[in-house]
């Protein structure tokens, strides 16, 4: 085992122990294009692993927005509430706490979460960073 590994107790893990995420920015046009619904709505996360990859714990209360070609593929694992992905065919679906699934980059659709969502996030870290620079 690396010496960068740890333990997390995620169930324990409270919005106490997260950073709140600045609101979410609407960008209209572009890419990636990301148009959101429930402004209001607060996220906390906190990273769990950092290196080749970045691990983030993340909660989400009740939200629904629209993204255009995420670039970078994203593993979910679902640890609480429900999140339904909708591609830009219509196709929709729904992931329970439990369930994981990979976000492949390009994806273009609708990102909804219900009830007390809580999330384990692995991303590439570069890719993510490159990502999360564009104007």
């Amino acid at each position: 085992m690396s010496d960068r590994a740890f333990l997390i107790a995620l169930d324990n893990l409270s919005h106490d122990d997260m950073e709140e995420n600045p609101p979410l920015e609407e960008k209209a046009v572009g890419n990636p294009r990301r148009i959101y619904s429930g402004h209001d709505s607060k996220g906390w996360s906190k990273p769990v692993f950092a290196g080749d990859i970045l691990s983030l714990v993340v909660d989400l209360e009740p939200q629904k927005f629209e993204v255009e070609d995420v670039g970078y593929d994203e593993f979910i694992h679902v640890l609480d509430g429900s999140l339904i992905l909708t591609d830009k065919n219509g196709h929709a679906q729904r992931f329970d706490a439990g369930e994981f699934l990979v976000m492949p980059k390009g994806f273009c659709g609708t990102w909804e979460t219900l009830g007390n969502y809580r999330e384990l996030v692995v991303i590439e870290a570069g890719t993510f960073a490159d990502e999360m620079s564009k104007p």
